[in-house]
């Protein structure tokens, strides 16, 4: 922003001076100084660009530099929308490309108000932007030369291949949304928001993995879909897994279903990301999926008596869904408490400190050490980490409510084998803070932990942001996730698949369209000219000569004008040649910093040779008619 504005001001002359743009560029150094030590090295060529466009203003000393400046800002500018383009910083590109537009007018037209070059740069725009539409819809999309990862620093606990004990505790402290959900049907009511990530599955001491190799997939028949359930839009992250709710399939050609119940792409999030899923009959359901013997597997002797407590369990009853009950009822007999702050806890048996020492933890404390003691009671179990919640919002320009999910939403549970139902949800941290699920984290913790999460956000401001993220969220569905496969969807009706027809329609649509704005931009810039108040002055003035049957030539300019009428008139030379250099000095001297006076300046000395001319006028009728 601070670039464009120092331009804009630049090119009228004010404000920016040679000794006061060098803070331009110890500002722009230390930001590339900042920057060069990321990993991604499309970033820092943004910023690169950047600095250039700042150094660029400091040499700028004449009128060419100073456009060449303008065009590399409006570059870089292009170049970050492509790194960040939701409706704020979409908004924030549209003023400052303002901005540039209204210096290279400044430029090209001379001495003007700030506020008529602004105005004159969004009227621009606004006539562009039939021409934008329709490149928008018709123009055909072309693949992406090549792909970056905007995202290599994940969030800990859900990107990891792993989860230890304390990871979610310092995920849910990471502000941010996760993603957006839309259902076809009803919202779920709160106790069913459960939305998958990852499964662990491989237990090793006080760690929770999931599996190295390829997992299987789930054959779909797509012959028996019913219709959409859910649609989710997910902000970019570094991990291929998308979330869900474990109910429905996706069409998407490189989303498929993993036999232990998770959504793996063969990519990872790069922008935010647009997917369905939708309901079908008949079809093999990953909670049916059989478990393997290392379902059961964990390391002996490293919990020693999370251990003996399930083999206690194991040996007096048979049946699972027994085994689970009396799990509840020992934790909830327990002293266990929820928090954010549970503290490191050290030592080989960490599980075995939390159970029966601490008794303190996040919802991973829980799901991690429950699990293992279902194991070592005989039970197939793993850990299932994504999240749980979520706001439901219905903000203006949206038919339908949509959950809002963020960070703070993240959760890990469990899931245990049941022979006669299959892997069953089974979610411990209810059984030691039942609000967890029903009421938002921030009003289940102690003040210590609230504190730990920051300013709580007065409930107004909340009511604002949730129409701004609405609106945010309708950019992104309508213009943001507007692809290739959208664009076949809407013109196929019309032209089906000759695309040959469709890159002819779009340019001759796109070439009219230009016809038809260059039409209308030259009405417009008549009608300015009739409110250029220094032109009517002139005009006012020369229009007094017409008397003596002195009229413009067409295609004559104002200097050859004054040259012709000095010549017939050798007594008004000084005059016509005064007003000359007056008028070309204001108009033309772009480094003026006196424009308002130069302005007054030359409409009285106009309005003084137009009545000099009509005492002239009043002397040649009078020998006229003698």
């Amino acid at each position: 922003i601070i670039i464009p504005v120092i331009l804009f001001f630049s090119t009228l002359g004010t404000l920016v001076n040679r000794n006061s743009k060098y803070w331009i560029v110890v500002l722009t150094l230390f930001g590339w100084a900042c920057t060069i030590s990321l990993e991604n090295w499309f970033i820092s060529l943004v910023n690169l660009l950047w600095l250039m466009s700042g150094l660029k203003i400091l040499e700028a000393d004449s009128k060419i530099d100073t456009r060449n400046s303008i065009l590399v800002t409006l570059l870089g500018i292009g170049l970050a929308s492509i790194l960040i383009n939701d409706l704020a910083s979409s908004l924030v590109y549209i003023f400052v490309i303002s901005l540039c537009l209204a210096a290279l007018l400044s430029l090209e037209l001379g001495p003007q108000t700030k506020i008529n070059l602004v105005g004159f740069s969004f009227k621009l725009l606004i006539m562009l932007l039939p021409l934008i539409l329709l490149f928008f819809l018709f123009f055909p999309r072309i693949p992406a030369l090549w792909s970056f990862e905007k995202n290599k620093i994940g969030l800990v606990g859900l990107d990891s291949s792993s989860l230890r004990l304390g990871d979610f505790s310092s995920l849910v402290r990471e502000p941010g949304i996760a993603a957006r959900v839309f259902f076809t049907d009803e919202v779920p009511k709160p106790k069913d928001r459960y939305w998958r990530a990852i499964v662990h599955t491989v237990l090793e001491g006080d760690e929770w993995h999931r599996e190295t190799d390829m997992p299987e997939m789930i054959n779909i028949n797509n012959k028996q879909i019913i219709t959409k359930s859910e649609k989710w839009l997910m902000e970019p992250t570094p991990i291929f897994y998308r979330l869900w709710s474990g109910n429905g399939i996706p069409l998407n050609n490189i989303i498929e279903i993993t036999k232990n119940g998770t959504l793996l792409a063969g990519k990872s999030i790069q922008d935010r990301e647009m997917y369905e899923l939708y309901k079908a009959s008949g079809i093999q359901q990953w909670n049916q999926v059989i478990p393997r013997e290392t379902d059961v597997d964990y390391i002996e002797g490293s919990n020693p008596r999370l251990e003996a407590l399930g083999q206690n369990w194991k040996n007096q009853y048979s049946d699972t869904i027994k085994i689970i009950e009396v799990a509840q009822e020992w934790f909830k007999s327990q002293s266990f408490i929820y928090t954010l702050s549970p503290g490191e806890i050290k030592g080989k048996s960490k599980l075995d400190t939390f159970l029966f020492d601490t008794q303190s933890g996040f919802c991973e404390h829980y799901a991690v050490s429950f699990s293992a003691l279902m194991r070592a009671a005989g039970i197939p179990s793993r850990v299932v980490v994504g999240y749980q919640g979520g706001r439901l919002l219905q903000p203006f320009g949206l038919n339908k409510p949509y959950l809002l999910i963020n960070n703070s939403d993240a959760h890990a549970w469990s899931e245990v084998w049941i022979p006669s139902i299959g892997w069953k949800r089974v979610d411990p941290t209810t059984w030691v803070a039942p609000g967890r699920i029903n009421q938002p984290l921030f009003l289940i913790l102690n003040d210590e932990d609230r504190n730990s999460l920051g300013f709580k956000t007065p409930d107004w401001l909340v009511s604002i942001a949730d129409q701004w993220q609405g609106l945010d969220t309708r950019w992104q569905l309508s213009i943001m996730q507007f692809d290739e496969s959208s664009q076949k969807k809407l013109l196929t009706p019309i032209i089906g698949d000759n695309y040959q027809l469709q890159t002819a329609i779009a340019l001759i649509l796109i070439g009219s369209s230009l016809t038809i704005i260059i039409y209308f931009y030259r009405i417009i810039e008549l009608r300015e000219g009739y409110k250029d108040k220094e032109r009517i002055a002139l005009d006012k003035c020369l229009s007094v000569l017409t008397t003596l049957e002195l009229y413009p030539r067409k295609g004559e300019t104002l200097k050859m004008f004054i040259k012709r009428a000095s010549k017939q008139l050798p007594e008004l030379k000084l005059n016509l040649y005064n007003i000359l250099n007056k008028y070309n000095y204001y108009r033309f001297d772009h480094n003026s910093k006196n424009s308002k006076l130069l302005r007054k300046s030359l409409i009285k000395e106009l309005n003084r040779n137009k009545k000099v001319f009509l005492e002239i006028v009043k002397k040649y009728r009078t020998n006229k008619r003698k």
